[in-house]
């Protein structure tokens, strides 16, 4: 399935490298610099409806209720306004701190149906990886590459190498996902997934909210929210991709949220999407 996926965004190949579809870009107020880029290089923002910004890395747990004027540090708070300004300008729609949608970039786009399955999905945080338990494809870039894909919609990559990973049988009392892919690092080791990506068909009988569970910081102070502990962790093995191939339940919850397009035909196209689960044959 993940080579379906990818496949299915190339536009062009050369001497390797590979020209690839982007569905979302996302970014936070540390981001600025790629607005710079643009603004020296005169370019627009390519396609701005499917770009995100969030207000998540330096918003405060204290004194959110004074907005932008509860942030004291006054580079920190330039940062936050100048975000609010650049996506004003580009027409980027913004999570920003006075939104009660606010949160972390991997955390905000599954609540709010940006991710879905079957997209290729890039962030400017290391994170990203995140968003793959939910069946896309999704990787943290960096600041050139993000200029490219605001102006472009697009991203050089090299076709990775993958490496699949089946459990199978249901989990213990007690243990949780992480529990899950710590054990598979320990036998791997740090290194056991350089080069390739991962991707992986975990227990078909785990809750979504028990097997991609993350609390969110508290320079946010929300509540746990499904977030992607095993695609997110997979990093930590040497993997820059995570891919879980996303069951019936995991696609009803993103295309019932807000930025899903036609929510209620979603559910009825949901047995025909091909990224709904695990494909087997094709792996």
């Amino acid at each position: 399935m993940f080579e379906k996926i990818w496949d299915r965004h190339v536009i062009a190949e050369e001497e390797g490298d590979l020209l690839l579809y982007v569905d979302r870009a996302l970014f936070h107020e540390g981001s600025s610099h790629a607005f710079r880029m643009l603004d020296a290089r005169q370019q627009a923002v390519r396609r701005p409806e499917q770009v995100f910004a969030f207000n998540d890395h330096y918003v405060p747990t204290h004194g959110r209720e004074r907005g932008v004027d509860g942030i004291a540090n006054p580079e920190i708070r330039n940062m936050v306004v100048n975000l609010e300004k650049n996506t004003k300008r580009y027409g980027i729609t913004l999570f920003g701190i006075d939104d009660p949608r606010q949160g972390i970039l991997h955390i905000v786009p599954p609540e709010q149906g940006i991710t879905q399955p079957g997209l290729l999905m890039v962030g400017a945080d290391s994170h990203t990886s995140t968003h793959g338990a939910f069946g896309c494809i999704a990787f943290g870039i960096g600041a050139s590459e993000m200029t490219h894909v605001m102006a472009t919609q697009t991203i050089w990559q090299r076709r990775p190498r993958t490496l699949r990973v089946t459990i199978d049988g249901e989990l213990a009392r007690g243990v949780y996902a992480k529990d899950v892919i710590l054990a598979l690092i320990a036998q791997a080791g740090a290194g056991g997934a350089f080069g390739p990506s991962q991707r992986s068909q975990t227990v078909e009988t785990q809750k979504k909210e028990t097997s991609y569970t993350r609390f969110r910081t508290g320079r946010v102070g929300r509540r746990e929210q499904p977030g992607g502990t095993q695609t997110r962790r997979r990093k930590r093995a040497g993997a820059q991709k995570g891919f879980t191939g996303t069951s019936l339940l995991r696609f009803l919850h993103a295309g019932s949220a807000e930025h899903c397009p036609g929510s209620r035909a979603t559910r009825r196209t949901a047995p025909r999407n091909p990224a709904r689960t695990t494909d087997h044959r094709g792996c």
